[in-house]
């Protein structure tokens, strides 16, 4: 079978092709072609970065060719405004006009005309039903990134907490002042180990670029907090949370797409036997009621001043939160039940 994959990125390396397709392919040893629209193909995956219009066109030219549309994330619960600016956006970033066009109605074609869409979560899932009927789940393959198992839940630094965010410089962007305001008013002194990308872009993924570690340090002396910024990399994520006490997720409420995430991140963490404030967002809502239920999902849902004091001070808070994350995530996500769910895909075709 010929197959060609779509890729987020040219070496494999975002987070979308490591965790993803591209973990099981080289697991698996699955041979397959970078994408080519003039060439004929058994099998296409792509991947959200796709040029939706060029899938559609491709697959007018080639029909018999089926299409996985791994969905890794949610493409169509933009604010009015973005969607207002999107299709000017994505004529700009294609370098076509043909792209200037509803994108959402772009993304509902290409999830409709895909033969199995696949996403990471059952949330995903059921508002993807309306789209296609054929749409399985699959998680990231984030255990695998964790080679530290947290087992002292002693505070690293008697003298202050050390708190960790991780994630792309996207998403720090838009949680980066509710995050300092949030600690700012704390009676424990606080470290904040931020793990993201070096650049930040303002606009998209690649418009008008800045420096993450410079504005992060202009952060820290506005809301007098301290920051330490590590460059994202395994071996820095892994350092990272050994210097950390606790981890957060912070999802703004207003931010459709952001609560439509599915637990990638809480699994991430969890697997270091880190304990994690985590925002009540419909997925992390499930994870943390299945690992624990109304205890765990209390201590670890409340970002009420005297709940965050009390993670930042007791020892056998952030033992149990930890311990309860862990052992639901190494038994539900493991590499080996990812990995069958990725062969039972392929075995379809």
């Amino acid at each position: 079978m010929r197959i060609a994959y779509l890729a987020n990125s040219d070496d494999l390396l975002h987070p979308a092709d490591r965790r993803r397709f591209g973990y099981f392919a080289r697991k698996n040893n699955i041979i397959f072609e970078n994408f080519d629209n003039s060439k004929n193909y058994d099998l296409l995956i792509i991947s959200i970065a796709a040029n939706f219009h060029k899938i559609l066109s491709y697959k007018k030219q080639f029909p018999n060719t089926k299409i996985i549309f791994d969905y890794c994330d949610d493409l169509l619960s933009d604010s009015k405004l973005k969607q207002l600016i999107r299709p000017l956006y994505e004529s700009i970033k294609w370098r076509s006009f043909k792209n200037f066009c509803n994108f959402n109605n772009l993304v509902v074609e290409v999830l409709s005309s895909s033969d199995i869409v696949i996403c990471g979560s059952v949330e995903q899932r059921n508002n993807l039903l309306k789209y296609n009927k054929s749409v399985e789940v699959i998680p990231d393959f984030v255990i695998t990134e964790s080679l530290y198992k947290k087992d002292n839940f002693e505070l690293v630094n008697h003298e202050r907490v050390s708190i960790l965010w991780e994630g792309l410089s996207g998403g720090l962007l838009r949680v980066v002042k509710d995050l300092f305001k949030l600690f700012k008013n704390l009676d424990s002194k606080v470290l904040l180990n931020i793990v993201t990308d070096p650049n930040t872009y303002l606009i998209g993924d690649r418009f008008i670029k800045i420096d993450t570690k410079k504005y992060l340090a202009r952060m820290s002396k506005k809301y007098g907090i301290e920051v330490r910024f590590w460059s994202w990399s395994k071996t820095n994520l892994n350092r990272a949370i050994e210097a950390s006490d606790l981890g957060i997720i912070l999802i703004p409420e207003n931010n459709a797409t952001m609560q439509n995430k599915p637990e990638n991140k809480l699994v991430l963490l969890s697997s270091f036997s880190i304990p994690v404030l985590v925002s009540p967002t419909p997925s992390y809502k499930r994870f943390i009621n299945n690992a624990g239920g109304e205890k765990l999902y209390g201590l670890s849902t409340n970002f009420e001043k005297l709940n965050i004091q009390d993670f930042c001070s007791k020892k056998s808070i952030r033992a149990f939160v930890g311990e309860h994350l862990y052992n639901y995530a190494i038994k539900e996500y493991s590499e080996k039940k990812i990995l069958v769910k990725w062969q039972n895909i392929l075995n379809k075709f």
